[in-house]
């Protein structure tokens, strides 16, 4: 899973056959629907920046990418905590992968997405597990929503809707794209890289100026892991 999906959604390759502005300022509710159940992220996003907030089994977290620092942040409310990882690192991790491929890219029409006037796309969607084809809808230059059926060597036919509500564009506050001054950063494994493996466990309440022990931050990476379990299914192209 690299940062970067988050700030570009993965098509910044293709951004300008799908009409996506990739320097759009807004806010939004992202919607997220799959076999496996459904999730919803505060979103932000300005020129080179985003900051998306979840909430899974009670974990309350956030992802901060800053394309214009190199830097990507996870934010561990519990913990009142952060972990940092660089963006071009990752990236050439998830290259190193396989990485991913839209083509037959075609423009379908028009419709109104929640109120917004946007370009419907068909594309076809290829990466080192499988494939997949749908459709994805621009409006002012915003993925506002996609979906898409995609087949693996579990899962045949298995559909991912994604659609943004409540969108508001515009200028989006510096403030929101910073790490919150009173959480210190934690130091264990390269927890983006081993975000999707599950798992379960607890996080200690209190923030704390000496580093977490061993033992520590293998349950706080547990939990994490379990709280960033449900976004296998959305950057699945970027495991």
């Amino acid at each position: 899973l690299t940062p970067a999906a988050y700030a570009t959604y993965g098509y910044d390759q293709w951004a300008d056959e799908l009409g996506i502005d990739v320097d759009a300022s807004y806010s939004a509710t992202r919607v997220m629907e799959t076999k496996h159940g459904n999730m919803e992220f505060k979103e932000h996003k300005a020129p080179k920046k985003m900051y998306m907030e979840f909430e899974r089994e009670g974990v309350r977290g956030a992802i901060i990418t800053r394309e214009d620092l190199d830097k990507a942040y996870v934010l561990m409310f519990p913990m009142s905590m952060y972990r940092e990882t660089s963006i071009s690192e990752a990236s050439k991790q998830a290259q190193a992968g396989g990485g991913s491929v839209v083509t037959n890219i075609t423009r379908v029409g028009n419709e109104t997405v929640n109120g917004f006037d946007a370009t419907k796309y068909k594309a076809d969607y290829k990466d080192s597990n499988g494939s997949g084809e749908g459709f994805i809808w621009v409006a002012d230059g915003i993925p506002v929503r996609m979906d898409m059926t995609y087949s693996n060597g579990r899962d045949r036919g298995e559909k991912m809707l994604m659609y943004l509500k409540d969108l508001q564009v515009g200028s989006q506050k510096e403030s929101i794209f910073e790490v919150p001054g009173d959480m210190k950063p934690m130091n264990f494994g390269n927890l983006l890289g081993g975000a999707l493996g599950g798992g379960n466990g607890q996080q200690s309440q209190q923030p704390r100026d000496e580093a977490p022990t061993e033992a520590e931050s293998e349950e706080a990476a547990k939990g994490i892991r379990n709280a960033l379990k449900g976004l296998r299914d959305r950057f699945r192209r970027d495991q």
